[in-house]
């Protein structure tokens, strides 16, 4: 659209004051206000939908990580080396009379550490 010069623009003023301007139709209003209430409720469903997936997103990632922490943990504490060095300190602790707690605590530690070592394979003595 090309610029008005200066007497077309003080033309234009003159008809405008002089005719009045142009009444916009009776339902343009309420036209308006319908679509811009739809856009509106449109735009809220789509945030909603766009929420609840990301809600199942974290939920479901959650779920996982926590599936596969609990197969990891199952993992460590079935392990036979683990299992068979429990059972053995069990054995070890009720045939000590009087040693320190400590102690007892810290060489079935050790032994755990050596099955599990000797289990995997990278333990020689």
């Amino acid at each position: 659209m090309r610029q008005m010069t200066d007497y077309e623009l003080e033309c234009l003023i003159a008809e405008t004051q002089a005719e009045g301007l142009l009444q916009a139709p009776g339902r343009m209003k309420s036209e308006i206000m319908e679509k811009s209430g739809r856009i509106q409720t449109r735009a809220v469903r789509q945030m909603t939908r766009t929420s609840v997936r990301l809600e199942l997103l974290l939920y479901g990632v959650k779920t996982a990580a926590a599936v596969a922490t609990a197969i990891f943990l199952f993992g460590v504490v079935s392990h036979p080396a683990l299992q068979s060095a429990i059972e053995q300190n069990d054995v070890w602790a009720q045939e000590e009379d009087g040693g320190h707690f400590g102690d007892v605590f810290s060489d079935a530690l050790n032994r755990i550490n050596r099955n599990l070592w000797q289990g995997m394979g990278g333990y020689q003595e």
